[in-house]
């Protein structure tokens, strides 16, 4: 395996599309039983703050997703989450719904209940999910090449869950084996 992606998410989903459309080997993690597992439970209040603008006003394909904050970039034009909600805010049960269509219309190789409970480094990369199941996922060594923490800043943050987590992603180095 050439790449692993932690999380299903909206930014996991994204990447998986362009790695497989780019023939490369990869994995995606995903510790829920469906993509998009955060947006199941969150916002609490079920409501995105994201519009979902359905009608523009132009007839041209690149500006009408340029104000559709929602939708994922494929080359088919029925994964638009516009196809997915008419409302113009969202709620989150559409996203989560769509997320899992994405994936199933994609074929994203994703592999789910698996969650990761320990990465760690000496060499390489060992990644080992809840089920103990890190041998495979450490005969190369990796590199990390995507990982960032974003801790927003206002006065009500003072509680690291609400950090936002964007996806991890390792890429196997051809250079080393464990």
């Amino acid at each position: 395996m050439e790449y692993l992606v932690i999380g299903a998410g909206p930014a996991g989903l994204q990447l998986g599309y362009f790695l497989g459309r780019a023939h490369h080997d990869y994995l995606i993690l995903e510790a829920g039983s469906a993509p998009g597992t955060f947006f199941r439970t969150f916002p609490r209040h079920r409501q995105l703050l994201s519009i979902n603008k359905r009608h523009t006003g132009w007839s041209d394909p690149e500006i009408n997703l340029r104000v559709d904050w929602n939708s994922l970039l494929s080359d088919n034009p029925d994964l638009l989450f516009t196809r997915y909600s008419d409302r113009y805010f969202p709620t989150a049960d559409d996203l989560a719904r769509y997320l899992e269509a994405f994936a199933g219309a994609c074929n994203l190789r994703i592999q789910y209940n698996t969650c990761v409970t320990h990465v760690s480094r000496n060499g390489c990369f060992r990644v080992t999910d809840s089920k103990e199941d890190s041998t495979r996922r450490s005969a190369s060594s990796w590199q990390p090449v995507f990982r960032r923490r974003i801790f927003p800043r206002f006065p009500a943050s003072k509680q690291r869950s609400s950090m936002v987590r964007l996806p991890s992603i390792l890429k196997a180095s051809s250079t080393s084996v464990c």
